[in-house]
């Protein structure tokens, strides 16, 4: 469907996605312009990194393009795309977090012992404890400690990765190792873990 811009700029947001729903790429240019950055915020609430956020959104607009003609108007379009984006975010988040216990216990275990139970049972009761604490520290500090750390990865690898500079990453990984030790600290109350920090 063909619109010209006066009649995409004076429509409201409903007739937009009337609009979006008979495939009108026009009207969905139009929907982003008035809304992407109202959905940026929602998702970078959720997400707490903006980059992030922009894949969020952009998600939230290609969900818009596939289910406009399910808007039943029983909300504002404005709340629909803010439900819509704030699921998006979430299930990124949730895909993010899915750095598993057991993943992450893989990518920091530690050498294998003899064949001695006592021995395997500390290194496993040590892991579980590491893993807790680490699943515990902010993503970006997370993400910095176990790929300097774990992944021996250099500050510069890290810093192209997560679009950082190398001072940032190093921050970070400073800053996860201060809390780790906290973390680590307040778990292990009996000190086990004593001068045996990752």
């Amino acid at each position: 469907m063909q619109l010209c811009s006066a009649d995409l700029s004076s429509s409201d947001d409903a007739a937009l996605l009337r609009y979006i729903g008979s495939r009108s790429e026009e009207a969905l240019e139009e929907l982003i312009k008035r809304h992407r950055h109202r959905l940026l915020r929602v998702a970078h609430r959720c997400l707490g990194s903006y980059c992030d956020a922009e894949e969020a959104v952009q998600d939230s607009f290609v969900a818009v393009w596939n289910t406009a003609s399910s808007f039943r108007g029983e909300s504002s379009v404005v709340y629909w795309l803010s439900v819509l984006c704030r699921n998006i975010a979430v299930s990124r988040l949730r895909r993010r977090q899915k750095l598993t216990t057991e993943d992450l216990a893989n990518a920091i275990a530690a050498p294998a012992c003899e064949a001695d139970p006592a021995c395997q049972a500390w290194k496993s009761y040590r892991r579980q404890i590491v893993v807790q604490c680490v699943l515990r520290l902010p993503r970006a500090a997370q993400q910095a400690l176990i790929m300097h750390v774990y992944q021996g990865l250099t500050y510069c690898d890290i810093g192209r990765r997560c679009h950082c500079p190398p001072g940032t990453v190093r921050s970070r990984i400073y800053y996860a190792k201060v809390r780790l030790r906290q973390l680590i600290t307040q778990y292990d109350i009996d000190n086990c873990l004593r001068g045996d920090d990752p």
